[in-house]
């Protein structure tokens, strides 16, 4: 039945409560419906460091821009990629793009996630299934207003089955079939892939951005200098060594020159100045020649 309720292409989206099956289930309807529809087995956002967990015949995806055609992707964990409240994020922008086409590049999406609030609207008004597994305690009253109604019959259906047997089945709504169905574990499932996220950090650190003087290229002094050749990086909280020569600032004016084209010359003078805190005096009379 569950070949006649995802039809290929295709969008889904899983949700429930924490512990309810919905990874299980997602990865099981990846190997379920690559095998019915013959179509390349995919995950999107695993961590590198668990993709050893997964099958040779499944693709550890970690690109939107190059997700393949005539295949089934699952977004595990969805939000941490297509999280709502960073709507302008460029991932959540590809994404819509994404779904948009997904039937003509013959996909079937499978998105899983705690609560839909959570996960970008564009991608919750495109899918063609929602299957709740066991919903939480609230989720009824903090899922989206449109599923607010499906979520209430979920809850209604569960209380027909013992909670010991609740994660082995779904309550499906599709326009082809609204109701429970039953779904096992894949054959490659595991307890490390359950808790897939564990140990992992979920945000990298901070790359440093540059600072102006690593943009153009200056460099601290190797040698011992005067106190006068001392002088306070504006743009930096430490105090910073630079050699005042000739050849030092025709260097950075053919820096400012390469980074910023076509500038006044007045403005490629006041740039070096403040890179070297001097005045205009100062360093065109150091340079011994007038500035052009």
């Amino acid at each position: 039945m569950w070949k006649e309720t995802i039809l290929y292409p295709s969008t889904a989206l899983i949700t429930g409560k924490r512990g309810s099956g919905k990874s299980a289930l997602g990865y099981w309807l990846l190997e379920y419906l690559s095998n019915e529809y013959n179509l390349v087995a995919s995950v999107f956002g695993l961590p590198d460091e668990k993709k050893h967990l997964l099958p040779d015949s499944i693709i550890h995806l970690d690109d939107l821009d190059n997700l393949p055609e005539e295949s089934v992707i699952l977004f595990d964990e969805a939000h941490l990629k297509f999280y709502s409240r960073r709507f302008k994020d460029d991932s959540n922008e590809i994404m819509d793009q994404l779904i948009t086409i997904s039937r003509q590049k013959s996909q079937i999406l499978i998105f899983a996630i705690h609560e839909s609030r959570k996960l970008d609207k564009n991608v919750v008004s495109s899918v063609d299934a929602v299957i709740l597994k066991e919903p939480g305690l609230f989720q009824r009253e903090f899922e989206r207003r449109e599923l607010r109604n499906i979520t209430d019959k979920a809850l209604n259906a569960f209380e027909d089955y013992e909670k010991k047997d609740r994660k082995r089945y779904a309550y499906v709504y599709s326009s082809e079939f609204i109701g429970m169905l039953k779904n096992t574990v894949p054959s490659f499932w595991s307890e490390e892939l359950s808790r897939a996220f564990a140990g992992i950090p979920l945000r990298k650190e901070k790359e440093t951005k540059p600072t102006w003087r690593d943009m153009i290229g200056v460099v601290e002094s190797p040698e011992p200098l005067t106190l006068d050749q001392i002088v306070v990086d504006r743009f930096e909280p430490k105090k910073t060594v630079i050699p005042l020569n000739n050849t030092q600032i025709e260097r950075e004016i053919d820096a400012i020159r390469s980074a910023y084209g076509n500038k006044s010359d007045d403005f490629i003078v006041k740039m070096v100045c403040e890179v070297f805190n001097r005045s205009e005096d100062d360093i065109l009379n150091m340079m011994n020649t007038e500035y052009t």
